[in-house]
């Protein structure tokens, strides 16, 4: 097996409904040379206006507004997450887009930079060695 190089770090977001500031918790693995080194994870108080729970989000993740009540709003866990974005050699995430677009609307609602970082989606990874999956879900693995 190759050994892996570098450190890359994989971030996934679940959302309360379909606004893109609407994130509700927040988990993170970092891996230096190919060895997972931390796993984080936050519950994460949408803005108001913004954490409504739709029904069916909450069947995805099991969140509810019950389990964000007391939870902190996103600046006050964006030192610490981005903090690590920004020293990453790549940034990975299952969906890419969905969470790098929720990460850069959030962070611009609360007036906060983004740091600069390569990403890799692994869903659009995953078409490309193995198209012929019914899917490309995580599940599907």
């Amino acid at each position: 097996m190759g050994h892996c190089s570098g450190k890359f770090v994989s971030i996934d977001f679940e959302t309360a409904n379909y606004s893109r500031i609407s994130i509700c918790a927040a988990g993170m693995a970092v891996f230096e040379n190919g060895v997972l080194t931390e796993s984080l994870y936050w519950l994460v108080r949408p803005p108001k206006g913004h954490g409504w729970f739709r029904e069916d989000f909450i069947e995805c993740h099991g969140l509810t507004h019950l389990d964000v009540l007391d939870a902190p709003e996103f600046p006050a866990i964006a030192p610490e997450f981005l903090a690590r974005l920004a020293r990453a050699d790549l940034v990975v995430a299952h969906n890419a887009h969905f969470d790098i677009q929720h990460l850069r609307e959030t962070l611009n609602h609360f007036g906060l930079a983004c740091p600069p970082f390569n990403y890799l989606c692994t869903c659009q990874l995953a078409k490309r060695v193995w198209p012929d999956l019914p899917n490309h879900r995580l599940s599907t693995w």
